[in-house]
Parts: structure tokens; sequence; C-alpha cells
């Protein structure tokens, strides 16, 4: 039996065979940013996240694709890194 995808379950039996598998067996990577890496490289142009920020009908909607999600990421991660308070205090 295949390891079917969320979306793919087509009866009880393979829900079942769904969720007895571990978590770790079915993602390709060991961190979220690994995760969000190799969804960039396979699809940039995606979309990644979709939101209305004031959750109103008449919204306008956001979207944004894996490439500038990845680079936003990379960003902010590197800006935490070296700013002065993410760096332990000298004794």
């Amino acid at each position: 039996m295949s390891d079917p995808t969320p979306a793919g379950i087509r009866s009880l039996d393979e829900l079942i065979a769904y969720e007895q598998t571990p978590w770790q067996q079915r993602l390709p990577a060991r961190s979220t940013y690994e995760l969000l890496r190799q969804a960039c490289a396979r699809h940039p142009q995606r979309t990644a996240l979709r939101f209305v920020p004031t959750g109103a009908p008449d919204a306008p909607e956001y979207a944004v694709d894996y490439r500038t999600l990845h680079e936003q990421v990379t960003r902010a991660a590197n800006g935490f890194f070296t700013a002065p308070a993410s760096r332990p205090a000298r004794r």
C-alpha cells in the first residue's frame, strides 16, 4: 500500500494507515526552514500564503509566493541572528 497524501485518502483503511505512519517519515525535512526551502525549490511561484489582513469580506487579499516567503524568512532570520539582543551576555 502506498502512503497516500491527506488529499488522496479514499477510505477508512487508507486514513488509518496514514495516521499510523510517524510524521517524520512523511516529511522530507528536519526543520520548518528546510521544508520551506524545499517547497521554494520545487514551486517558487506558487502561492505559499494567502491572507486578508482585516478579515472583512470585501477587504483585499494578499498572496505571497514561496520564493518571496523564503527570501523574507531568511532575511528576518539573518537579522535576528546578527542583532545584539540575540547574542549571549558576556560575563
